[in-house]
């Protein structure tokens, strides 16, 4: 929860907290800009002070449709700074030093998320030449500590991209009963179904369903279903009594939420070995679903 954020850096002596964001969107980011729908940007974060969004004036109408407070970059002389420095590492630590002082941050400044490593490894150097204490962690995340506890719209969101992504693998699941066995393949639509019409099915749908696919989904069968995290071959053919794997993790388009779900189907005949794998796999879900008490820990499960 936002709301945690002050107890976590108070307890580090974390006086500013800086995420930064360039070009490529990040969880972190994500979460703490509300999804702002800009390609670049910078949340700066002060104990006990609301998270204020600065923006590049391109990008003013979206970075203020987040409900965020909002400043644009000219106001803390981005241009002449820019312009100036001697390199970019010097450019962005002379940016956030004009902009922390300017907000009456206390010295203690962290950053937080997925920034270029090349350049935020010179930038805390930098920082720290300019006065600055950069909190170095010990490969704690402050912004993944603080989402561990959802908020009210944060549960909404994971519980949308979750229903969408079982949308995706009912139409799956639909595909599969609707075509027609062929000796030791299957038709739909008169055409050899193979793992590539599937996932091409599952993409489709994904991005229909306002989702993304950050790595390709999981749908393989046979053998390599039995391989955690084989792709398959989508020139594959579907073939009869042979299990069907879909791991599928697609995120929202906008907030980053993703659900993660994996199922696995087999079309005719089951065989005993894998209705046997089926029993036990469900009396050990049964067990665990019927001892879980709120509060405990997951680890005993």
């Amino acid at each position: 929860m936002l709301s945690d954020l002050d107890a976590l850096m108070r307890a580090r002596g974390i006086d500013a907290m800086i995420v930064p964001m360039h070009e490529s969107s990040h969880a972190a980011f994500r979460w703490i800009s509300r999804g702002a729908k800009v390609t670049r940007g910078y949340v700066v974060k002060l104990l006990d002070r609301a998270p204020l969004l600065l923006a590049y004036p391109m990008e003013r109408d979206e970075a203020a449709a987040t409900g965020l407070t909002t400043r644009l970059i000219h106001d803390f002389g981005y241009d002449k700074i820019f312009k100036s420095a001697p390199n970019q590492v010097d450019a962005y630590a002379t940016f956030f030093d004009a902009v922390l002082r300017q907000l009456g941050s206390g010295t203690v400044i962290s950053f937080v998320g997925n920034v270029p490593f090349h350049l935020y490894y010179g930038v805390a150097s930098a920082m720290q030449q300019r006065g600055w204490k950069v909190f170095r962690s010990e490969g704690e995340d402050l912004a993944q500590l603080a989402r561990k506890r959802k908020e009210a719209w944060e549960i909404e969101m994971i519980a949308s991209v979750g229903a969408r992504t079982e949308a995706v693998v009912e139409r799956v699941r639909r595909m599969l009963r609707q075509c027609i066995l062929e000796r030791d393949h299957f038709l739909l639509n008169g055409e050899v179904l193979t793992l590539g019409h599937l996932k091409q099915v599952v993409s489709s749908e994904i991005a229909r369903l306002g989702m993304i696919e950050d790595h390709e989904t999981i749908l393989s069968q046979g053998r390599d279903a039995a391989i955690p995290h084989s792709r398959g071959n989508a020139s594959a053919k579907v073939r009869p009594s042979v299990p069907i794997v879909i791991d599928i993790f697609p995120s929202d388009r906008e907030s980053g939420y993703f659900f993660d779900l994996t199922r696995t189907f087999c079309i005719g005949p089951i065989p005993p070995e894998l209705q046997q794998i089926l029993a036990d796999l469900l009396e050990a879900f049964q067990l665990a679903a019927g001892e879980m008490r709120a509060g405990s820990q997951a680890s005993a499960y």
